[in-house]
């Protein structure tokens, strides 16, 4: 039997996301500017994109350069988004080296603030050129920025465009309640859960779910201990032991007590009902 263990409830993790680059591959290369957007009346988003033309996967990593060229309205500072928040779920937002496939375009965030509005009269435009970090690919495009004062920039990483959207996962098991023959109001007692693969497919959890135990209405919630079950054969089960308190306001009775674990999607499955003697 595995043993209980408290845990609090768990949220569905989020998998590394890392589209794979072959070993041979070349860098990727047609940099270009890919538009601008308003954040608020001092900061803007500008977009950088490389697009795929050939017919092989390329690689990209890292972040592009961005030349200032002398003179200009003001003074511009270029500085590394630190934990870049434009990145795809699951990719580093740190970076790193990725396989960008025929067809496919990556891009990249600039932050850009600028001490003055759109409408002030200090309101200025600066030209800029920014570089692959490998090979000669290059762009211009033009931010807005302040007369006299400037801009600073923030420069993220180059991403990969967003993962395929996966289908919720379910949880193809039985459960079924062993309970105690009665419990006692403002205590705690134990009773055991088993989990059946009903299908003909060896099944692992991808990480420890979510179970629910509602007793008069009332949901308590806690983690499946499920690591050591490790992977189930067909028709094959696993015992888990449980625990759960019973208030001391709850009236001597016979309750049900209903057992289920939390899929993806919010569902309740699989689920097992047992009735539970009460005693004060």
């Amino acid at each position: 039997m595995i043993p209980w263990i408290p845990g609090m409830p768990t949220t569905v993790p989020i998998r590394r996301y890392v589209p794979p680059a072959p070993r041979i591959a070349r860098p990727c290369r047609d940099l270009h500017y890919a538009g601008t957007q308003g954040v608020n009346s001092v900061t803007d988003v500008y977009y950088l994109a490389v697009r795929n033309r050939t017919g092989a996967t390329c690689t990209l990593e890292g972040r592009p350069g961005i030349v200032v060229p002398p003179g200009g309205p003001g003074p511009m500072s270029v500085t590394a988004t630190v934990d870049d928040p434009a990145v795809p779920p699951g990719f580093p937002p740190a970076g790193a080296r990725f396989g960008l496939r025929a067809g496919q375009v990556a891009r990249v965030v600039l932050w850009v603030v600028r001490p003055c509005d759109h409408e002030q009269s200090r309101a200025a435009r600066r030209r800029l050129r920014a570089f692959l970090p490998f090979g000669d690919a290059q762009t211009t495009f033009t931010i807005a920025t302040c007369r006299g004062v400037g801009a600073s920039m923030s420069v993220g990483v180059f991403a990969p465009p967003e993962p395929p959207e996966r289908a919720p996962r379910a949880w193809p098991l039985r459960a079924s309640l062993d309970l105690p023959d009665h419990v006692t109001a403002g205590r705690t007692f134990s009773y055991r859960v088993r989990l059946t693969n009903p299908s003909e497919r060896p099944f692992r959890f991808p990480y420890c779910p979510t179970y629910a135990a509602r007793l008069n209405g009332r949901d308590r919630f806690g983690a499946l201990n499920c690591e050591p079950m490790g992977t189930l054969g067909p028709g094959e089960h696993a015992t888990f032991a449980m625990r759960r308190f019973v208030s001391g306001k709850l009236a001597s009775g016979t309750y049900e007590l209903t057992w289920s674990l939390l899929g993806e999607t919010g569902k309740r499955a699989p689920t097992a009902h047992a009735r539970l003697p009460v005693e004060r």
